[in-house]
C-alpha cells in the first residue's frame, strides 16, 4: 500500500506517540515511513528473531503471545510495537500476530539506504529523536512502577515497626512479671516457714521465671517467623497476654492481633491453592483425544501440576496403557467414547470425564447410553483460554474430591460476594444487590438481564423444588411460586457472585443434593425436541423449562452435586461482547459424586 508522505504526516500527527514532535520534524519522519497491510493471523514479529523496525498500528487488532499464551490484545490506533528489540538490539521476546486484517506504519532503518548521502545524517537524527521518545516513555513507566514499589515498601516498614512495638511491649511485660516473681521470692525469705519450705518456694519461683522467660523467647521467635504455620500459636499467645494487661498496652496488643488475624485470612487462598496443587501430584491421568492440538493444550496445562500424564489418540493405545498402568482419572473426548466403554467393562476404579465440543442437543443421546458416567465437560475449541482453565479446574476438582466453589472458575484472588437466603421474598433483594454490584463494575445491561434471569430461576429451584423431608419427599414444590416460604438454618440456600474482568459468575447452592444427572439429560432432551421440558411428551406443565432457560441464558452452566449433601449450580457469562456476538454456544458441565 503506497501512501503520499503528506497523507502519512496527517495520520502520524493523530498518534499520541508523536504529540511532542514539531510539524517539520514529523513531515521528515513521514518520508521514511511505509504503510503495510497484513491479513489475519500474520506473525508480525516472532519471538527469538532479530528486529530493527518500528511498527505503529493503524487499524485492526493484534495479540501478544509469550510461550504459547496470549498475554495481551491491542487494537488502538498508534500502538507502538517492536521498540524494545530495536533499542536493545536483542532478539524479540514475544510473538506479535494479527487477529484480523490489519494495517501498520513501519519505520525501517533500511529505508535510509535510499536516502541521498548528504541527507542521511539528517534522517539518522530523526531515528535518534524517535528512540529518545521511546526511552523517555519507558523511563516514565519505570518511574511509576518505582513509586508503587516505594509505597509498598513504606507499608512493610510500618508493619515492621508495629511488630517491633509488640516485641518491646512483650519484653517490658515479661520484665515486670520477672520483678514481681523476684519480689515474691524475697518475701518468702523473711517468712516463718521452715528452711525446706523456703527452699521449695524459691525453687517454684525460679521455675516460674524460667518458664516465663521461655515463653518470651518463643513468642518473639514466632513473631520473627511470621508464616501461616506460626500465626495460630502466636494469636493464642497474644490472647493469653491480653488477659494479664490493661490500658493502652492492651489496646495496642488487640490492634496487632486484629492485623495478624486479617493477614491470616489473606493467606487462606494461598493455603487452598497449595493444598490443591499437592492433591494432584503423583496422580496418573489418561487424556484420550485424536486432536493433536488438544493433546498439546492438555500437556501444557497439566505438565506443570505434577500429574503423570499419558496422551492417546485411539482405542488401541488406550487398551495398551490401561493394561499397563493404574489411572486415577480418564479424560475422554466424545469421538473416543469406546475407550469409556472399554474401561467400564474392565471395572476401571478411577474417575472418568466425558468431553465434548459439539452443541448440547448433539450429544444428549450419547449421554443416555453412558448413564453410569458422573462427569461431563464441554469445550469450545474457539475459546482456547477458557478451555485451558476448564481442563485444569476439572482435574483439580476431581483428584482433590473438592467439587464446589464458584471461585474455581474465576481468576485467583477475586472477591466473591456471599448471601444466605432464608425467605423466598429475599431473592429479589439479593438479585438487585448483585445487579447493582455488577453495574458499578461496568457490566452491560443486556448481560445483567441474562444474569437476573438465571439467578431468579436458580433461586426458585433452590427454595421451592430442592427442600425435602427425612423421607426424601418434597416440601414446597406443590405450592404456587407466589406463596411465601421460610427456610430453617439447615434448609437455607446460598447465593455467590463475582466478576474477574473476563467472566461474570453466579452460583446458587442448596443443602439437599437431590438433583440427578438423569433429570438434567431428560429435561434438556425434551426441551430441544420441542416438548417444553417434559420427560414425558403427554405431561402438562412447565417441568424442565427452567433448567433449559438457565443453560440457554448462560455461556456455561456447571452442576456440582454430592448426593443428599449439596447441589450447586454455577452460571458463567463471558464479558467480551465480541465473543458474545460471534461465538456464544451455551453449554454445561456436570459433576456428580
Amino acid at each position: 500500500m503506497k501512501l503520499h508522505p503528506g497523507d502519512i504526516f496527517k495520520e502520524l500527527k493523530t498518534f499520541p506517540f508523536f504529540n511532542s514532535f514539531q510539524d517539520p520534524l514529523l513531515m521528515q519522519i513521514a518520508t521514511i515511513t511505509e504503510a503495510k497491510e497484513y491479513g489475519s493471523h500474520f506473525e508480525l514479529l516472532c519471538a527469538g528473531q532479530k528486529n530493527d523496525s518500528l511498527f505503529f498500528l493503524r487499524s485492526g487488532a493484534i495479540e501478544v503471545v509469550v510461550q504459547g499464551e496470549v498475554v495481551t490484545r491491542l487494537q488502538n490506533a498508534g500502538e507502538v510495537l517492536g521498540e524494545m528489540s530495536v533499542l536493545s538490539g536483542r532478539p524479540v521476546s514475544a510473538t506479535i500476530r494479527t487477529t484480523s486484517p490489519s494495517t501498520f506504519f513501519v519505520i525501517n532503518p533500511d529505508l535510509l539506504a535510499h536516502v541521498q548521502p548528504k541527507d542521511r545524517e539528517k534522517f539518522l537524527f530523526l531515528m535518534y529523536q524517535i528512540y529518545v521518545v521511546i526511552v523517555a516513555d519507558r523511563l516514565t513507566k519505570t518511574n511509576e512502577k518505582a513509586k508503587m514499589f516505594e509505597s509498598s515498601n513504606r507499608k512493610l516498614e510500618k508493619a515492621q515497626q508495629e511488630l517491633e512495638t509488640v516485641n518491646r511491649n512483650l519484653e517490658r511485660l515479661i520484665d515486670e512479671r520477672t520483678l514481681e516473681l523476684k519480689k515474691k521470692a524475697d518475701e518468702l525469705q523473711v517468712s516463718y516457714y521452715s528452711l525446706e519450705e523456703k527452699n521449695a518456694a524459691l525453687m517454684a519461683g525460679f521455675k516460674k521465671v524460667a518458664d516465663l522467660s521461655e515463653i518470651k523467647d518463643q513468642a518473639l521467635d514466632k513473631i520473627r517467623k511470621l508464616s501461616t504455620g506460626h500465626l495460630e500459636p502466636l494469636i493464642q499467645q497474644i490472647t493469653w497476654i491480653e488477659k494479664t494487661i490493661e490500658g493502652d498496652d492492651k489496646s495496642t496488643l488487640a490492634e496487632i492481633k486484629k492485623n495478624i488475624l486479617e493477614f491470616q485470612l489473606d493467606l487462606k487462598p494461598l493455603e487452598e491453592l497449595y493444598r490443591l496443587e499437592k492433591g494432584v501430584q503423583s496422580k496418573r491421568v489418561l487424556f484420550a483425544d485424536p486432536d493433536k492440538k488438544q493433546q498439546l493444550v492438555a500437556r501444557m496445562v497439566l505438565g506443570g501440576t505434577g500429574v503423570q500424564l499419558d496422551l492417546i489418540s485411539d482405542l488401541f493405545e488406550a487398551e495398551r496403557l490401561l493394561l499397563q498402568n493404574k489411572y486415577d482419572l480418564i479424560l475422554c473426548d466424545a469421538s473416543l467414547s469406546e475407550v469409556i466403554s472399554k474401561a467400564k467393562s474392565w471395572n476401571f476404579a478411577g474417575e472418568i470425564v466425558f468431553m465434548t465440543s459439539t452443541e448440547i442437543q448433539n450429544y444428549l443421546e450419547k449421554l443416555k447410553n453412558l448413564s453410569f458416567l458422573g462427569h461431563v465437560v464441554s469445550r469450545d475449541l474457539e475459546d482456547r483460554t477458557f478451555t485451558v482453565k476448564s481442563i485444569l479446574t476439572t482435574v483439580t476438582k476431581i483428584l482433590n474430591e473438592d467439587f464446589f466453589g464458584l471461585e474455581k472458575y474465576l481468576s485467583w484472588g477475586v472477591e466473591v460476594n456471599e448471601q444466605k437466603i432464608y425467605k423466598s421474598s429475599d431473592r429479589s433483594i439479593t438479585i438487585e444487590k448483585m445487579k447493582e454490584k455488577f453495574k458499578k463494575l461496568g457490566v452491560r445491561e443486556t448481560l445483567l438481564d441474562r444474569c437476573q434471569t438465571v439467578s431468579e430461576e436458580m433461586l426458585m429451584n433452590a427454595i421451592y423444588d430442592a427442600p425435602t423431608d427425612n423421607h426424601g419427599q418434597t416440601l414446597f414444590n406443590h405450592l404456587s411460586r407466589t406463596v411465601e416460604i421460610n427456610l430453617s438454618e439447615d434448609q437455607a440456600c446460598e447465593v455467590k457472585y463475582a466478576c474477574d474482568g473476563n467472566l461474570l459468575g453466579v452460583s446458587v447452592s442448596d443443602p439437599f443434593g437431590g438433583l440427578t444427572k438423569e433429570t438434567i439429560i431428560q429435561y434438556l432432551d425434551s426441551c430441544y425436541k420441542g416438548f417444553s421440558g417434559h420427560s414425558n411428551p403427554q405431561e402438562k406443565g412447565g417441568a424442565g423449562r427452567g433448567l433449559h432457560q438457565i443453560i440457554e441464558s448462560s455461556d456455561l452452566t456447571i452442576f456440582n452435586v454430592k448426593k443428599n449433601i449439596k447441589t450447586e449450580v454455577i452460571c458463567l457469562f463471558n464479558i467480551d461482547s465480541h465473543l458474545q456476538k460471534n461465538f456464544r454456544k451455551p453449554s454445561f458441565h456436570y459433576f456428580f459424586k
